[in-house]
């Protein structure tokens, strides 16, 4: 997820996903891996709502602020707590990723995507600071 796939290989498969296929990362010859994750990257980034929604941001950095040690079980019961007061939608796709990424973690010795990788290639795609708040102030 920190390689950036091919761009016109991405912009291919979008296209194709974009017109109803469901296979856009088999439907490719020489489809690589660096693309697919691209891609994924990219449908989170362009979701109308990120995965987290806006109005949950707010109240999320306020739970990391207090406690940024994200293994605290009262962080971590804060945390699950936000996440189930998301829309079923968000909380579901949300669950589904998260599963996916701690797989990712039990092969960081050969991906080298931990725990801290993956935060920092996927939060800007899942969750996004409110327009209203400045940049200085997003963390």
């Amino acid at each position: 997820f920190r390689i950036p796939g091919n761009q016109e290989a991405v912009d291919r498969m979008k296209a194709r996903y974009d017109q109803g296929h469901n296979d856009v990362a088999t439907g490719e010859p020489d489809t690589h891996v660096n693309d697919v994750c691209t891609l994924l990257k990219l449908w989170l980034r362009e979701l109308p709502e990120p995965l987290i929604p806006s109005a949950f941001y707010e109240p999320l950095m306020e739970i990391l602020r207090d406690d940024i040690n994200t293994e605290h079980p009262a962080t971590v019961a804060n945390v699950v707590r936000l996440a189930e007061a998301m829309p079923k939608e968000h909380r579901e796709l949300l669950g589904f990723l998260s599963t996916f990424l701690k797989e990712l973690t039990q092969f960081s010795n050969h991906n080298k995507m931990n725990s801290g990788n993956l935060a920092t290639c996927f939060a800007p795609s899942v969750m996004r600071a409110p327009e209203d708040i400045p940049p200085n102030v997003v963390l």
